[in-house]
C-alpha cells in the first residue's frame, strides 16, 4: 500500500514537471524588428518587418511600431502602427508585417515595439521579448566618400611568361615577348580590394606581331585603373639591322605603325624582302618601324642608298607637327640649352633667366618650312618666331642706316645752328672780341687805317669760305639723308615682301593639311 502511494506521488510529480515544462515553453513569444539595411541613404527607402513568433500556437497579439519622425516618414505598409491581430488556427505560430520608411536626413534612427501583448492558442497570456533595430541615414556625398578608392592590382601574370618590368602594382604598362605560332595566353589578375572588380583577365587568342590587352580595375567608387600588356608574338625569321652598338628587328605588320599626319602608306625592301613603310611626299622623307630588345616600337628615318636609319622625332601641337632641327646659327642675346617638349629632348634657345619661353627650329610636316619657332613652355603652344629668319641681316642694316640717320640729322642741325650763329649780327661783347684778336695774333694796340682795311678784307673772305664750307656741309647731309630714306624704304619694301611670302607659305601649309585630313 506504502509502496502503491509512493508510485503515485512520484507518478504525478513527473506529470506536473512535464506540465510546467509545457506552460512556461508555451508562454513566451517574441516581437521583433528587422530592417533591410543597416543604413540608407537621404532620399531613399528601407524596409522594416515586425515578426510575432512562438514556439507555441498563437492565439492573438498586439503591439505599437514606433521611430525617430525627425529622421524618417511611413510611406506604406500592410498595417497601422498600431495594431491588434488573431490567428484563425492552432497552426500559427509567426506573422509579420512590413512597413516602408523614407530617410529624411543624415543620422542615426531607432525601429522598436512597444505596448506588446501575446495572448496562445490556449488563451494564455504569453511573456513578450521585444524587439529594436538601429538605421543609420547617411547623404549621397557621405556614401561616396565612404566608398573604398582602391583600384590597385596586387598580381598580373601570363601563365608561363615571364613581364617586363617585373610586376608592380604602380607600373601600368608592361611587355611580353612569346615564341613564333603561339596563339593563345592566359592572363591572370587579382585585384588588391575585395570591394573592386576586374575585367580584361582571362584566356585570349594572339596572332604575330604586336597583341594590346587591357586589365581594368574598378573601385567601389567608380574610380578606374587601367593596365596595358603588349604581347608580341616573335617572327619566324627576323629582319635585324644595327644602329651603333643596338641591334633592332624591322617591323613586318603594318598594323603596330603609328601613322603620323601628313604620311600615307607604303612599302620598301630591306634585305630583299618587302615590308610595310610611311612616306611624306612634300618632305621626301621615309619612315619603317624597328623594335627594340624589349619589344618597343619606334619610327625611323630610312635613307635606302646607304640603308642608314635615323630615330624619327616628331612634336605634336594639335594639328600642327614640327620635326626637330640642328640650327647652326646663334641668336643674338639668346644662349643655347636643351628642353623637353612632350617626352622629347629638344636643343633651344632661350634667355638668361626666362624658363617659359625657347626659341626652337624644325620642320613643318605640312609645308615642309623650316624655320624658328617660339614655345610657351607653361601652355606648350608654339607659333612662328617673326624675327628669327625673316631676314637678320636686313633687319641690322636698318638699325644701322637709322642709327647713321640720325646722327646726321643731329649734327646737320648743329651746324644750321652755327650758320646761323655766325649771320646774326657778331654782337660780341668787348671781351670776346679782344678774345678773337689774341687768337688771331693782334694784340690791344690801335690798328692803322691800313690794317684796318685788311683786317675787314681777310675777315671777309673768311667768312665767305666758312659759309661755302658750311653750305657743302649742308648739302652733303642733305644728300646722305635721302639716300638713308631711299634704304629705309627700299628696306621696308624687303620686309614686308618677305612678311607675304611667310603668309604665302602659312597659306599653302593648311591647304595641304586641309587636303590630307580629307
Amino acid at each position: 500500500m506504502k509502496k502503491s502511494k509512493y508510485l503515485g506521488k512520484l507518478l504525478f510529480s513527473f506529470i506536473a514537471f512535464i506540465m510546467l515544462t509545457l506552460n512556461v515553453n508555451a508562454a513566451s513569444a517574441t516581437v521583433g524588428v528587422s530592417t533591410s539595411a543597416s543604413q540608407v541613404v537621404v532620399g531613399n527607402t528601407v524596409k522594416v518587418t515586425v515578426t510575432i513568433s512562438s514556439a507555441s500556437a498563437l492565439g492573438s497579439w498586439e503591439y505599437s511600431l514606433y521611430y525617430d519622425t525627425s529622421l524618417f516618414s511611413l510611406s506604406s505598409s500592410t498595417v497601422d502602427l498600431h495594431y491588434a491581430g488573431y490567428a484563425s488556427n492552432a497552426s500559427t505560430k509567426s506573422v509579420s508585417y512590413s512597413y516602408t520608411f523614407k530617410a529624411k536626413k543624415s543620422g542615426t534612427g531607432k525601429f522598436y515595439v512597444n505596448q506588446t501583448d501575446v495572448v496562445g492558442w490556449d488563451e494564455n497570456r504569453m511573456t513578450v521579448t521585444n524587439g529594436s533595430r538601429s538605421v543609420k541615414v547617411i547623404t549621397q556625398q557621405q556614401l561616396q566618400a565612404s566608398y573604398s578608392k582602391n583600384n590597385y592590382l596586387k598580381n598580373l601574370e601570363i601563365e608561363g611568361f615571364e613581364l617586363n618590368p617585373a610586376f608592380d602594382k604602380n607600373t601600368l604598362e608592361y611587355s611580353v615577348t612569346l615564341p613564333p605560332e603561339t596563339e593563345k595566353i592566359k592572363i591572370n589578375a587579382t585585384k588588391e580590394d575585395s570591394k573592386a572588380s576586374i575585367s580584361g583577365a582571362g584566356e585570349k587568342e594572339v596572332s604575330l606581331g604586336l597583341n594590346k590587352f587591357e586589365i581594368i580595375v574598378t573601385a567601389q567608387n567608380g574610380s578606374e585603373k587601367k593596365y596595358t600588356l603588349n604581347v608580341i608574338v616573335q617572327e619566324l625569321e627576323p629582319i635585324e639591322v644595327a644602329i651603333g652598338n643596338s641591334k633592332f628587328t624591322v617591323v613586318r605588320q603594318a598594323e603596330m605603325l603609328e601613322v603620323p599626319v601628313t604620311y600615307e602608306p607604303l612599302t620598301v625592301f630591306i634585305d630583299g624582302e618587302e615590308v610595310p613603310a610611311l612616306y611624306n611626299e612634300n618632305l621626301n622623307i621615309t619612315l619603317v618601324g624597328l623594335k627594340d630588345a624589349n619589344g618597343k616600337i619606334a619610327l625611323y628615318t630610312y635613307n635606302e642608298k646607304d640603308s642608314s636609319y635615323t630615330l624619327y622625332q616628331e612634336l605634336k601641337f594639335g594639328s600642327m607637327s614640327i620635326v626637330p632641327k640642328e640650327y647652326d646659327k646663334k641668336l643674338s642675346g639668346y644662349e643655347e640649352v636643351e628642353i623637353e617638349i612632350n617626352g622629347i629632348k629638344v636643343k633651344a634657345f632661350a634667355k638668361e633667366g626666362n624658363k617659359e619661353f625657347y626659341i626652337i627650329y624644325g620642320m613643318n610636316t605640312v609645308s615642309g618650312n623650316t624655320q624658328l619657332y617660339k614655345y610657351d613652355k607653361v601652355e606648350n603652344t608654339i607659333q612662328r618666331y617673326e624675327d628669327g629668319l625673316v631676314n637678320d641681316e636686313l633687319t641690322k642694316n636698318y638699325v644701322i642706316v637709322m642709327a647713321l640717320f640720325g646722327a646726321g640729322l643731329v649734327l646737320s642741325m648743329l651746324i644750321v645752328l652755327g650758320l646761323l650763329t655766325s649771320k646774326s649780327g657778331n654782337n660780341y661783347s668787348g671781351k670776346e672780341i679782344k678774345n678773337i684778336f689774341n687768337d688771331n695774333g693782334w694784340n690791344d694796340k690801335p690798328l692803322s687805317k691800313k690794317e684796318k682795311k685788311l683786317k675787314a678784307k681777310q675777315d671777309k673772305i673768311e667768312a665767305k669760305e666758312k659759309e661755302k664750307l658750311a653750305r657743302e656741309e649742308e648739302k652733303r647731309l642733305k644728300d646722305e639723308e635721302k639716300n638713308a630714306k631711299k634704304k629705309i624704304k627700299e628696306l621696308k619694301k624687303q620686309m614686308i615682301k618677305d612678311k607675304e611670302t611667310s603668309k604665302e607659305n602659312d597659306d599653302e601649309m593648311y591647304m595641304l593639311f586641309d587636303k590630307n585630313k580629307k
